[in-house]
């Protein structure tokens, strides 16, 4: 019988196999984003963004301080995970706001086979996933699946009362854009909605190992928000 895989196919793929997982940590590098969050053309505040490398995984934060007329709105976010196989799964996320309104602070505890908003309390209510992803988290992941040349993605992410929300993005096209940071080459991905009304736009940048510098909101025609990247340290 004639053999299919000689040595060297043997050897490639294998090498192919070794270098998933060096491929989805070296796209994992430590960085601190700024960014400018605009609206009708005027600077409404700015954001950070940040990765760190802990002993037990990775931590992604965000936080931002935005001010309209009378309003003002105070967020924060941070997201503990780990990575396997270019495969994130979420282990802690908190999210804190003030501001106009409503305060909220809320935490998630992952555990192998339930979520928790408090150590001493009962799993929340919410169908078993092999990879917890939370409203951080996720975000990482959509980076990594687009490096990887991914057309589409999907993901389930974890909600604060329980349950789960449906994210669905797919590849645009590449895009040349012009940012307060300056120029740089992104990839365009936009959020899949059921309601024609709103728009998730995404745009990764592979020189900068494929982190997020642009993100659009729109409803009903209108940009609601545009955050901008505005610097970028590794």
């Amino acid at each position: 019988m004639k053999k299919i895989f000689n040595k060297k196919t043997w050897l490639s793929l294998l090498s192919l196999l070794l270098a998933i997982p060096a491929f989805a940590n070296n796209l994992l590098k430590p960085y601190h984003a700024t960014y400018d969050v605009i609206r009708g053309g005027s600077s409404l505040g700015t954001a950070t963004r940040m990765l760190e490398k802990t002993e037990n995984g990775y931590v992604l934060s965000y936080e931002s301080r935005i001010k309209f007329l009378f309003l003002s709105d105070n967020r924060k976010e941070t997201s503990h995970f780990t990575i396997k196989d270019n495969q994130l799964t979420s282990q802690y996320y908190e999210m804190k706001r003030t501001g106009t309104g409503s305060d909220r602070h809320y935490q998630l505890f992952f555990e192998p086979n339930a979520i928790k908003r408090k150590m001493e309390e009962a799993p929340l209510k919410i169908d078993y996933q092999k990879h917890w992803l939370d409203n951080m988290s996720y975000q990482q992941q959509l980076a990594l699946d687009m490096a990887a040349g991914k057309k589409k993605a999907h993901y389930a992410v974890v909600k604060r009362k329980g349950g789960t929300r449906e994210y669905d993005f797919e590849f645009v096209k590449k895009d040349k854009l012009k940012l307060p940071y300056g120029e740089l080459e992104t990839i365009h991905v936009k959020r899949i909605y059921k309601n024609k009304d709103k728009a998730v736009n995404i745009w990764f940048a592979p020189s900068l190992n494929y982190s997020l510098v642009r993100l659009e909101t729109i409803e009903n025609g209108s940009i609601e928000m545009d955050i901008q990247l505005k610097s970028f340290q590794f």
